[in-house]
């Protein structure tokens, strides 16, 4: 059955055809058997099926309860507080670097999200970011040209973000 969010979720190299992603040790009873490895589970408790089309605290989501699995959707390129929320104890919280000092600022004005779609949803099950977090900054669709970040310095310099040039260490 493709129905639902099945094409978003199987699209991600991480998932593709492991049905046990979603449905660990599920029969062909036709019946909808949700469980979730442990490895899925966010830092607030285990992975759970709400039975109403929704999840919660599923590590890929940010322990967020997630969208409709029927009519719901994430816009990743620029929903990004869906799954990633500031001052959260979840594995994926927004707290690291500079963040609090750009907390009025979209994600996307900084992290570049055609680099995003390409390693962001690599490995679900980790607690930890797929890419290096500096190869996500600048170029096309953000305010920071791509030679404005410097990953092996891990600072951003030859832009005007603040009405001026800056360099800023994160």
């Amino acid at each position: 059955d493709t129905a639902g969010a099945h094409a978003v979720h199987t699209a991600l190299a991480s998932v593709g055809t492991s049905c046990s992603i979603c449905h660990l040790d599920a029969a062909h009873n036709s019946e909808v058997d949700l469980a979730f490895p442990a490895g899925f589970d966010a830092a607030s408790g285990p992975a759970t099926d709400n039975g109403d089309g929704t999840c919660s605290n599923i590590k890929c989501h940010g322990g967020q309860t997630t969208p409709d699995w029927w009519s719901g959707a994430i816009v990743v390129n620029t929903q990004c507080t869906s799954c990633h929320q500031r001052s959260t104890a979840q594995y994926n919280g927004n707290i690291s670097g500079r963040h609090s000092i750009h907390r009025n600022y979209s994600c996307t004005e900084c992290h570049n999200t055609g680099v995003l779609q390409t390693g962001h949803f690599s490995n679900l099950q980790t607690t930890t970011f797929e890419l290096a977090p500096g190869l996500t900054i600048g170029g096309t669709g953000t305010s920071i040209p791509a030679s404005g970040w410097n990953d092996s310095t891990n600072r951003c310099s030859s832009f005007s973000c603040h009405g001026q040039s800056h360099s800023y260490s994160w």
